[in-house]
């Protein structure tokens, strides 16, 4: 009886807490990436005075489609794998 109550919420721990350990690695990657965008196209002389908002707009638009697609993605699946 033990073992049917104790195995799986293991399970279930451990599939949270590598989940959001792997939500928290990506979310400070895509953080960097947005930075180091900004800071490629403000650096770019076409975006210059009356245009210096569209590095921005840009990185905004990215983040907006990057946040999309991830929606997408994710499923909510099962914890034991063998069921369906």
């Amino acid at each position: 009886m033990r073992q049917q109550t104790i195995s799986p919420l293991r399970g279930a721990g451990r599939w949270v807490v590598f989940g959001l350990f792997g939500g928290f690695l990506l979310i400070i990657g895509l953080v960097f990436l947005a930075i180091g965008g900004l800071r490629a196209l403000q650096t770019m002389s076409a975006f210059d005075d009356e245009w210096s908002f569209v590095p921005y707009f840009a990185v905004l638009i990215f983040s907006i489609a990057v946040i999309g697609v991830a929606k997408g993605r994710i499923s909510i699946g099962t914890l034991h794998p063998g069921d369906k």
